[in-house]
């Protein structure tokens, strides 16, 4: 409440206020005392929130065991015991399961709240109560405007928002905060109300906090978002907590060449980056990490740790001067040690230590730059490294064995060639102890796939337009400049071409431009190559990410990068992109029990239904993934076994009811998987399957060989699988295309199916355990036809 929190403290019998005070960008808590303490033993505030009233309500589990297995140290005025029950909790006569107590603490000065109920059908009393002084009564009026679906109240909501006037002297301005967001939950801010829009962009200028950061947060995800933002001033807003809130939204929107330059600003602004909150913040606008670990075969050590040589440090466990961590500070009273130093109980220990602390020094040479430092360490418990007096990088927690941190990219910057003054601190918070580290450097990565590519003479362009890679390789691109110009290579996200490409334009108005290659430090950027002279050659190495999908990559010298552009169409396993964006999109859902999902219903069908890049096949074992891809695909495959997210199922039925998508039904989805969803055997399967005959050879019998989906499948074939015992559903209506029989049982079931839907067309198969299936080319046959056959 306005600043101040109420912290319940059962164990200590009281509410303690924290009062939240601004520090740089973020926040620190002042100890604000007590509002409510008790000296007797048996109170336990458990929950504290501001009611209805205005007061303050506490409630009280009033009970002298509140813990699940306390100590003997919490209970000295009671009588003990050691008695453990189910799942250990602590047994005792005194725990008290079925009653409590509720305190209301009121202002002495309190008039009682004006509001004492709603009318959901009161308008002109909602309106009043988005304004009142009592955030239950504001949130309370906004969530029953927003469930009636009151439309006729916004032009009401947006006059009420575009208000600045009406703030209290915390500098809250209620009324326009509520009715901003009520627009949101109204649907008035999805682009079809002008007016709307509007006020949200006048917000931005509210002298009201709130309102600006609701504002801030209700900005479409557009690029024109992007240009509001950077000309708002919010970037450069002196109130440090705007200021974050604006660089966070930055990078959730759109990069534009004016966004990008107002965030470049603030990363070369010291007082901006050696904020904690702020730096952060745009860390995560650049996607940097703090650091990451890599593979070890990929550091050259510069600086050894044990573990490669004998390593001597100067160590001494007693606090020492605050300059310690610099090069001109006197250690030639510590004591000297070889590395690793900790307990008499660590392995490959060659100096003890078992004190709380030690603080290590080592003067070091390095030859050469560091650009990409890596740090070698194995820790217990807490440390911090600097370089040269400057913090390099500390971690809390442990880890016995050597872990290979890679650091950011200017932290190379705090080496020099020549001396450098290494300084550690280690802390045991606790049991066992020991530390040792080393400095390295990424060297060459191996990649899992190499391109090699040329520049075009006097034709500015690739002689490779196309390539192909998997979603998570390491990828090497190998650049021949066999042009009279200079060129490089610039991987970007997918779909950022043109954002990015109008960020090279503007880029050139940077004097460091040239100095950085022509490549500005764009989020987009996932590798680059050196801008390459005549006759040159380069290379980049770089992770591409997880998700599938077709990544540009162009030269940005000036003027180049609408001519010399590429495409990397990256799929994930068992997916297949095509360079057509007309193509079909067909979506795939595996995994669950029992089956090679990814191997066979991804990989093996999957280049089936690709038909050799006609066709875009996704794949995912992702519920919630399907549910991205489901709005834009024309064919889903359903082959999975595991359920299926609330969401996705409710996404699935609205497209096939609508009759904007088909599908094929595969093996493990035929069957009865989901008790909780009995509209998907009815509806869209027809039926299911409940057992199956062992895994072995039967027959299967073409039944409707006119049918488009048997054009050129035999009559009669054998195929080992599990036969399926699939029944129709009764209300079901379906067209049976092909049976099996059992070669033992002489049971013969439907096998190959096609449901009358009204709107959609949908093929069942029972077939495709396993490889024997999949590779059978009447199993294939069938595959293509279905998807041809779904596609007309």
């Amino acid at each position: 409440y306005r600043n101040q929190m109420y912290v319940c403290e059962p164990t200590g019998h009281l509410v303690h206020i924290a009062k939240i005070v601004k520090d740089g960008a973020g926040y620190k808590e002042v100890d604000g005392g007590n509002i409510f303490a008790s000296t007797d033993a048996w109170t336990a505030p458990v929950f504290a929130e501001t009611g209805p009233d205005g007061n303050l309500w506490v409630a009280d589990w009033y009970n002298p065991v509140i813990q699940h297995n306390p100590d003997k140290r919490g209970m000295d005025n009671q009588i003990w015991n050691a008695d453990k029950g189910e799942g250990n909790a602590h047994l005792n006569k005194l725990r008290d399961y079925g009653h409590g107590r509720i305190y209301v603490i009121t202002h002495e000065d309190t008039d009682g709240s004006e509001i004492t109920s709603l009318d959901p059908e009161d308008d002109e009393a909602l309106l009043e109560a988005l304004e009142s002084d009592n955030m239950f009564w504001r949130t309370t009026a906004q969530r029953l405007i927003v469930e009636n679906k009151k439309v006729a109240l916004i032009p009401d909501l947006i006059k009420l928002a575009g208000d600045n006037s009406n703030m209290d002297e915390s500098g809250l301005n209620a009324g326009a905060l509520h009715a901003l967001w009520t627009l949101r939950g109204l649907g008035a801010l999805n682009g079809s109300n002008a007016e709307a829009n509007e006020v949200v962009q006048k917000a931005l200028t509210s002298s009201s906090y709130g309102v600006k950061r609701a504002a801030l947060a209700l900005l479409p995800a557009t690029k024109e978002s992007s240009e509001i933002l950077a000309q708002s001033g919010l970037l450069s807003s002196p109130d440090p907590q705007i200021k974050l809130a604006a660089v966070l939204r930055a990078g959730e929107l759109p990069e534009s060449n004016a966004l990008y330059t107002e965030i470049e600003k603030l990363s070369k602004d010291d007082n901006i980056t050696s904020d904690k909150w702020l730096n952060a913040a745009l860390k995560i606008y650049f996607r940097e990490l703090n650091f990451q670990e890599v593979d070890p075969s990929t550091v050259v050590m510069i600086v050894p740790s044990a573990e490669e040589k004998k390593s001597i440090w100067k160590y001494t466990t007693d606090k020492p001067a605050d300059n310690w961590t610099k090069s001109e500070f006197d250690d030639s009273d510590w004591k000297k040690g070889a590395a690793k130093f900790g307990g008499n109980n660590m392995k490959q220990v060659n100096t003890p230590w078992s004190s709380s602390d030690i603080w290590m020094r080592q003067e070091v040479i390095i030859t050469d730059g560091i650009s990409e430092p890596v740090i070698k360490i194995a820790h217990d418990d807490d440390y911090e490294v600097f370089v040269n007096g400057q913090l390099l990088i500390s971690e809390a927690g442990s880890s016995e064995s050597y872990k290979y941190i890679k650091l950011d990219s200017d932290k190379g910057d705090l080496f020099k060639q020549g001396k450098n003054l290494i300084a550690v601190h280690c802390v045991n918070t606790g049991g066992n102890q020991h530390i040792d580290m080393g400095i390295g450097k990424v060297g060459k990565i191996n990649a899992d796939v190499t391109f090699v590519l040329n520049t075009v003479n006097q034709e500015m362009a690739f002689d490779k337009k196309t390539l192909h890679a998997t979603a998570g390789q390491t990828v090497e691109i190998v650049l021949n400049n066999k042009d009279q110009m200079s060129h490089n290579l610039v991987v970007i996200q997918p779909g950022s071409l043109d954002t990015f490409g109008a960020m090279v334009d503007g880029f050139l108005k940077n004097p460091e431009a040239e100095k950085m290659g022509y490549v500005p430090k764009s989020r987009y950027v996932l590798g680059a190559t050196d801008m390459l002279t005549p006759g040159v050659t380069g290379s980049v190495t770089f992770q591409l990410p997880d998700t599938p999908g077709i990544y540009p990559y162009v030269c940005t010298f000036p003027g180049h990068w609408r001519m010399m552009q590429g495409v990397i169409i990256v799929t994930a396993p068992g997916s297949y992109i095509s360079e057509n964006k007309e193509a079909l999109k067909i979506a795939a859902m595996g995994g669950g029990g029992s089956h090679d999902f990814l191997k066979f219903f991804g990989i093996a069908d999957g280049k089936i239904l690709s038909e050799g890049g006609k066709n875009t096949f996704m794949y995912t074992e992702n519920s919630m993934e399907l549910g991205t891809l489901l709005p834009t695909t024309d064919v889903l495959v359903l082959s999975n076994n595991k359920p299926l997210d609330k969401n996705t199922r409710n996404t699935i039925m609205s497209r096939v009811d609508s009759g904007d998508m088909n599908m094929l039904i595969f093996h493990p989805s035929t069957w009865y998987n989901w008790e909780d969803w009995p509209e998907y055997n009815k509806t869209l399967v027809g039926g299911g399957s409940r057992s199956h005959e062992d895994l072995q050879e039967f027959e299967v019998r073409v039944i409707q060989p006119d049918h488009p989906i048997m054009k050129g499948v035999p009559s009669k074939f054998r195929i080992v699988d599990e036969l399926y015992r699939w029944e129709k559903d009764p209300e079901a209506e379906i067209e049976v295309l092909a049976v099996s029989r059992g070669l033992k049982s002489g049971e013969e079931y439907p096998t190959v199916w096609v449901v009358k839907h009204p709107k959609a067309k949908i093929v069942g198969n029972t077939l495709g355990h396993d490889e024997r299936a999949h590779g059978h080319k009447a199993y294939q046959t069938i595959l293509k036809n279905s998807a041809d056959w779904l596609e007309d």
